[in-house]
């Protein structure tokens, strides 16, 4: 929710638009009907500048108008905080790319992850919105889903499927999520205890 808000205060297009990224000029590409920034062109585009944000450089890709806070910031392409979901199922996808303990290709440990997820489906309690699915159905995961992978069912499911060190640094991205979650109600409270 945040996301939108922040979205809505820098007058910028929605997430799915060609020109989404907030922080570089990537353009995304479609795979599979979905909009997503994660060729190798995105890690390497230049990055927004405020001074071009202000002047309304961005005007016909990025941005829908004028924003109010340009005069309240002078760095405002970082004003807001991303969204946590697209950069963790970044790091998601990142992770699955490397590689397993015991497998020779990617399809090994998609099988293999996969086998681990579905069998895990019995053992979901009623209260989580949805129950593990294969890796096959990955391009249609909802946010959510891949939320649930990253803090509850994928550390479980990894630790005898991927390479130690791949298995710690999923364990360190989980960690640093909850922390993240913690200092956010933090300073949430703190403005909301501020502004009464």
């Amino acid at each position: 929710m945040i996301h939108l808000v922040g979205r809505f205060v820098k007058n910028i297009k929605n997430h799915n638009s060609l020109h989404a990224c907030e922080r570089c000029i990537a353009v995304n590409q479609s795979v599979h009907n979905h909009k997503v920034f994660n060729t190798s062109q995105c890690f390497s585009a230049d990055k927004r500048l405020p001074r071009k944000f202000a002047n309304l450089d961005y005007l016909d890709s990025h941005q829908l108008g004028p924003s109010a806070l340009v005069r309240i910031t002078a760095n405002s392409i970082n004003a807001c905080a991303l969204d946590y979901m697209p950069r963790c199922c970044a790091a998601h996808d990142s992770v699955l790319e490397e590689g397993g303990s015991h497998c020779e290709t990617k399809q090994c440990l998609d099988l293999a992850i996969s086998e681990k997820l579905v069998f895990a489906r019995d053992f979901i309690p009623s209260e989580f919105a949805m129950r593990p699915q294969s890796l096959l159905e990955l391009d249609r995961r909802k946010a959510t889903e891949f939320r649930q992978f990253l803090l509850y069912t994928g550390p479980v499911v990894l630790k005898s499927v991927l390479q130690p060190e791949l298995h710690i640094f999923f364990v360190c991205l989980l960690v640093l999520e909850y922390c993240s979650q913690i200092i956010a109600k933090n300073e949430n409270s703190s403005l909301i205890m501020r502004a009464s």
